[in-house]
């Protein structure tokens, strides 16, 4: 049976991406002079997962490439080359375009052959520069023999024993792990499952390489059961000339010398007999291996018949004592060097132990030895590893128990509602029950949007990488700080404010930021700041992204208003004076460049973040710098607000916009030309808004005494809505009226009440801003 590799694609670019922006965040990391170790390490095992990966399922592109940059980062880490700073960008680059071909994978996108080649000469060119000499072998290995007989003795032998998936043993896993194993040095396959059982089963291999266990035993781990595989590298191979493999015909050694120049003598203190009845001239170890130490019990036992066999040599340590009451297989044991696997588990359970080719069936041990390097095994046989904590699910999946959440959290305000309207009659029990269906329906819709929470953290990590490039183009110094990167924020905010805040994260840079000559003449360091910061407050969350820069210049902007004809006063605010800037259109860049003053951006970026329920706020002050405020809903699905009553219908108002509310005086109200209205709150007058003319809806009462004024706020806009009562406040889940209906101006979605019937969401911004362009035409004659 052939297994489809597509189901499993989206699953590899989802580690791939996670690999390649952990890539991207280490290289940002680096110090160029003094690289970390740990850290070189992590950037080649993300690469070699990557390349692993993609041969495994069929994406020889990406194989190839990253190939290519896995072995420049192999020689960095080897210290067989320096670090230098343009290998950091070249790194760079190759990881944005390894996300271009995982892109073009996906159906997004095409990626050009050519800028591949050229990104691929470039790598090999930094690969082959200044190639250091080799390290000289140690004094300890320094022997008289051929060239090729330092190279063999330089190459380390493994045993490698894994059971696959069934996906990667019918697929092209063992394949390309076996290609990549050969590509490393001399590959022998000691044991293999039957050819009808298709790669599924018990694997033994031996290979003979210069290479480290860390060159490979990722892609083991990568297409084998969840610990079944282990990695053990051999001390000295076994020759059946005596030398054990090591060395041949030496001439000019002495003949005297059992050692071949390569052992010291033994002297008195070492010869013993480590077995009782054992003899030096029995010993056939060559004073190679350390003697075998005493033990006791059925372990002793085990390890004595061992050696009146002569299969261990005196190689292999005894037999540890938690393995003594298994009986030893006939067939395939291992000779005692490999310590037994455990069975294969059925899938879906966790692996505790593997069968042999020989039907044997031992423990695996639980914690590696010294002489034992198996990082991955190790730590995957804890009951409780990392991978098994998580798991994968479509938004799609997650959107859809999202709104049944929200059909059960309607059907539960019916049932409230209807048992409020039974009053007296309803019974204890029932009520008792309801408030109990209240409070856990309360807890399962938080519950299961948090589902959707992810960590702004996710849309920081690009910003480094923004901040670099940018600078460099500028010629400028800039340090980026975060702060708050574990604020949690829906997955749907998340992707949608990305956009905006690289565009507030460029104009600091462009425009903020000024030139290191022009800091160090005005006193400052030469190296500018930018702070990303989040946190909550109340029900949203903040996004502040401010500069140590040169401030917003008043004057300029309005000169620029009035060049453009807007309608502008010095009288105006500063806070008016900045919002300018996102009109469409306008720019105060002296010259257009790549990077900005074309009068595109700081609009979009507005009417983004308004679009999805926030506002934007700036505050500047020349010569010191600029910080503009980003605030946004939590979530788009779930809104708490406040029910008011406009006539006979009910509208709902995010309680997000609401500052106070308060019941008006008769001559408290003013009109302006008989056309607008205004009223004095605080010392402030403000534009009133009456809702019932707005929607066209016959009031109970034209009076404005016998009505609620409510103060809103909407991205520095103040209005006073005037509606008829105030009704009480919910938690609405939010419909998209655009979407099942069409758009309304003044409405920016719909919900369903507790009594079943639908109630509009008012758009505060809008609302405000028609407000606010009414007495403005007013005020301009």
């Amino acid at each position: 049976m052939t297994i489809d590799m597509s189901q499993f694609y989206q699953v590899f670019f989802e580690e791939s991406a996670e690999h390649l922006a952990t890539m991207e965040g280490l290289l940002l990391e680096l110090d160029v002079e003094n690289p970390d170790s740990e850290q070189l390490n992590a950037i080649f095992r993300a690469a070699h997962s990557i390349k692993g990966s993609a041969g495994t399922f069929g994406f020889t592109d990406l194989a190839e490439t990253t190939h290519i940059l896995e072995n420049l980062l192999d020689r960095i880490r080897k210290q067989e080359l320096g670090l230098r700073a343009d290998m950091v960008d070249a790194f760079l680059e190759s990881g944005d375009l390894l996300r271009e071909m995982l892109e073009a994978h996906q159906g997004r996108g095409v990626v050009d052959p050519k800028r591949v080649e050229s990104i691929c000469t470039r790598l090999r060119q930094l690969s082959a520069d200044d190639a250091g000499p080799v390290a000289p072998p140690s004094s300890a290995m320094s022997v008289n023999v051929a060239s090729a007989q330092e190279n063999l003795v330089s190459k380390r032998t493994f045993d490698i024993q894994f059971v696959p998936t069934d996906v990667s043993a019918r697929g092209h896993g063992v394949s390309n792990l076996l290609d990549e194993l050969r590509s490393l040095g001399a590959l022998e396959i000691l044991s293999q499952p039957a050819s009808d059982m298709n790669n599924v089963g018990y694997w033994q291999l031996r290979l003979l390489t210069a290479a480290g266990p860390d060159a490979f035993s990722d892609q083991i781990d990568f297409i084998a059961e969840n610990g079944a595989w282990r990695v053990v590298e051999e001390t000295a191979a076994d020759d059946e000339e005596g030398a054990f493999g090591f060395f041949g015909d030496s001439p000019g050694a002495p003949v005297e010398d059992p050692g071949y120049g390569f052992f010291a003598p033994l002297d008195a203190s070492t010869s013993a007999p480590a077995v009782p009845g054992a003899t030096v001239a029995e010993d056939e170890s060559y004073g190679f291996f350390d003697p075998l130490p005493q033990a006791g019990g059925s372990v002793s036992a085990v390890n004595a018949a061992l050696s009146e066999d002569g299969d261990g040599y005196g190689f292999f340590a005894p037999l540890p004592s938690h393995a003594s009451a298994q009986p030893l297989a006939e067939e395939g044991d291992g000779f005692g060097f490999f310590e037994p696997l455990l069975p294969v588990p059925a899938r879906g359970q966790p692996v505790s132990s593997v069968t042999a080719a020989g039907g044997a069936s031992a423990q695996m041990p639980a914690e590696k030895k010294a002489s034992e390097p198996l990082p991955r095994a190790a730590k995957s046989a804890t009951p409780t590893a990392a991978g098994d904590s998580s798991i994968r699910v479509s938004v799609e999946k997650v959107d859809q128990l999202i709104n049944l959440v929200g059909e059960l959290v309607i059907t539960q305000a019916m049932l409230l509602q209807s048992a409020a309207q039974m009053q007296e009659g309803a019974p204890e029990r029932l009520v008792n029950g309801l408030a109990q269906l209240e409070r856990n329906t309360r807890d399962l819709q938080e519950s299961v949007m948090s589902i959707r929470m992810m960590q702004i953290s996710f849309v920081f990590s690009r910003f480094p990488r923004v901040v670099r490039d940018l600078s460099g183009k500028l010629g400028k110094q800039v340090e980026l700080k975060t702060s708050g990167e574990t604020t949690e924020l829906d997955k749907g905010l998340i992707e949608r404010i990305a956009d905006p805040l690289t565009h507030l994260i460029r104009n600091s840079l462009d425009h903020g930021i000024e030139l290191p000559e022009t800091r160090i003449a005005a006193g400052k360091s030469p190296v500018g700041t930018i702070t990303l910061k989040a946190y909550h407050q109340g029900g949203n969350i903040v996004i502040e992204v401010g500069d140590d820069g040169a401030g917003l210049p008043r004057n300029k902007i309005l000169a620029k208003a009035r060049e453009r004809g807007l309608p502008v006063s010095d009288q105006m605010t500063d806070s008016d004076v900045f919002n300018l800037i996102f009109e469409a259109g306008f720019s105060t860049a002296d010259q257009v460049t790549d990077v900005s003053g074309r009068g595109v951006g700081m609009d979009v970026v507005r009417r983004n973040i308004q679009s999805m329920g926030g506002r934007v706020e700036i505050e500047s002050m020349l010569g010191v710098g600029t910080r503009m405020t980003v605030r946004l809903p939590l979530t788009l699905a779930i809104l708490d607000g406040m029910s008011i009553a406009v006539g006979d219908q009910t509208y709902i108002l995010p309680l997000s916009y609401v500052m106070e509310s308060f019941q008006p005086q008769t001559g408290d109200i003013k009109t302006l030309s008989n056309q607008a209205r205004v009223i004095q709150v605080r010392g402030e007058y403000l534009p009133v808004v009456v809702l019932h003319e707005l929607f066209n809806i016959k009031s109970h009462s034209s009076n404005f005494a016998q009505g609620i004024m409510v103060v809103v706020d909407a991205d520095g806009i103040k209005a006073a809505l005037f509606v008829d009562a105030l009704v009480g406040q919910h938690q609405v889940v939010i419909k998209s009226l655009e979407a099942n209906y069409r758009r309304v101006q003044g409405i920016s979605g719909a919900t369903i009440m507790g009594d079943g019937h639908v109630a509009l969401i008012l758009d505060v911004s809008a609302i405000a801003g028609m407000a606010k362009t009414s007495l403005q035409k007013l005020a301009d004659g």
